[in-house]
């Protein structure tokens, strides 16, 4: 069953053992950032009951483990990756309502400075920032809201630089910006995980994100207008800002601890600027370490979505994708089916153009593509480097990447290592039927 908000999540982690609960207060400036890097290495969430900047309660890490990915998809948690992958292609539509629990409260836009909890997370950040905005715009092309994760840099008590580096909302600002006006938004702050994964979601052109958030859930997300903008957003939120992205105040943005695990900077953002402010009656704060696991899961599983949409036309058949762990989703193993040295080739360049990917691994039906060993095993077994590897020049990498050339343009590189038709041979392995009982039989005795 499908978590309604924040605050259910919470529940649930707190019932499994999985959240840490500190009263505080404790500061927005590097302590809580502390506090989830911490927690990150043990699975762990947090909950923070007041921050020296008010009592604002602070919770993160909230995407923890797969259990909680798990119970929003209602399947087992070994299933939970394959499910999301597999529900990222269907829509539910989501209602629209006239009143919903983040207009309970408001905020005069002045005070947001103080009322936020924003935190400065790494030695060297040139300031606070928001790591969980829900940026949503309406694209007067298609008349459609295009929603995307952005990091926001607090820049005043009412003003925050947005970084909108990614379409939709990358060209959707920038036909405003060629027209000289500003860019009603709405950003909304706080909501269960997978509301949050769907915003950070590829998308497709003229679609709501909102209805792949509704796929996953299984049930439609509950939208409500935003009053002064008018933009639809979920209505089950926590905490929403409304104003214009002003084009003529743009500024230097950064640096900042990414989620690559380097300080990136870009020359100049948009200023947005908050003209009216809401939030639930007793509303929560959401943030996200950019180095932590949550921010990895997160691009992980939008990358094996991105890879699986590609899927449909490849000319292999593919039977598993998984992100590499801690590469922000730029390493991904694929587990093909037997197929001709020219048609993986093929395929694997397909993948590299996927803006998010920059390095493949493809590997045969009896790899697991979750364990790291038998992914380089077979690496190092099953290709040769002058036959099987595959580097392409010139491409559009992610902007994060901290060796990346102007404009994010890198070289990316792929390995065949399905060894299919080339490696003679058969693989030793033991029986699976051993393994299980004899796996059975280690965790009696560790009881």
């Amino acid at each position: 069953m499908a978590f309604r908000d924040l605050t259910g999540v919470l529940e649930f982690l707190r019932a499994t053992g999985r959240l840490a609960e500190v009263g505080g207060p404790v500061s927005v400036r590097h302590e809580v950032a502390a506090l989830l890097h911490v927690a990150s290495r043990q699975h762990r969430a947090v909950h923070v009951g007041r921050t020296d900047r008010g009592p604002l309660p602070v919770v993160g890490n909230v995407l923890c483990h797969d259990e909680v990915l798990a119970l929003g998809l209602g399947v087992p948690s070994e299933q939970a990756g394959r499910a999301f992958v597999e529900r990222c292609t269907a829509e539910v539509p989501p209602r629209t309502g006239t009143d919903g629990p983040v207009l309970e409260r408001s905020i005069e836009p002045a005070e947001i400075g103080e009322f936020l909890p924003v935190l400065t997370h790494y030695e060297g950040d040139s300031g606070a920032f928001l790591t969980t905005a829900v940026v949503s715009a309406v694209d007067p092309r298609t008349g459609a809201v295009a929603r995307g994760v952005h990091r926001m840099e607090q820049r005043g008590p009412d003003r925050f630089g947005v970084a909108l580096l990614n379409p939709p909302l990358s060209d959707v600002y920038a036909q405003a910006r060629a027209a000289g006006r500003p860019l009603a938004a709405a950003v909304t702050l706080g909501h269960e995980p997978l509301t949050f994964l769907a915003a950070a979601l590829k998308g497709r052109a003229g679609e709501d994100k909102m209805a792949a958030a509704g796929a996953l859930r299984g049930e439609p997300v509950d939208l409500v207008s935003a009053p002064h903008t008018g933009i639809p957003v979920p209505a089950e939120a926590e905490i929403l800002l409304e104003g214009e992205i002003d084009p003529s105040d743009e500024r230097p943005d950064g640096p900042f601890g990414e989620i690559s695990g380097y300080h990136v900077s870009f020359s100049a953002t948009p200023t947005f600027v908050v003209k009216s402010a809401r939030c639930r009656q007793s509303p929560l704060y959401h943030a996200l370490l950019p180095t932590g696991w949550e921010a990895d899961r997160l691009l992980g599983m939008v990358a094996e979505a991105s890879v699986q949409a590609l899927v449909g036309p490849a000319p292999v058949e593919v039977t598993a994708v998984r992100a590499v762990p801690f590469s922000y989703g730029a390493s991904v193993v694929v587990r093909l089916a037997p197929a001709t040295p020219d048609r993986i080739r093929a395929f694997l360049e397909i993948l590299l153009r996927e803006t998010r990917v920059k390095q493949v691994v493809a590997v045969a039906e009896d790899v697991d593509v979750e364990d790291p060993w038998d992914v380089e095993w077979s690496v190092v077994s099953r290709s040769q480097p002058d036959r099987d590897w595959v580097i392409l020049p010139g491409l559009r990498g992610q902007p994060i990447d901290p060796s990346a050339h102007e404009h994010a343009v890198t070289a990316k590189a792929a390995v065949d290592a399905t060894g299919y038709h080339r490696v003679p041979g058969r693989r030793a392995r033991v029986p699976q039927g051993a393994l299980e009982r004899c796996r059975a039989f280690l965790t009696r005795r560790e009881r």
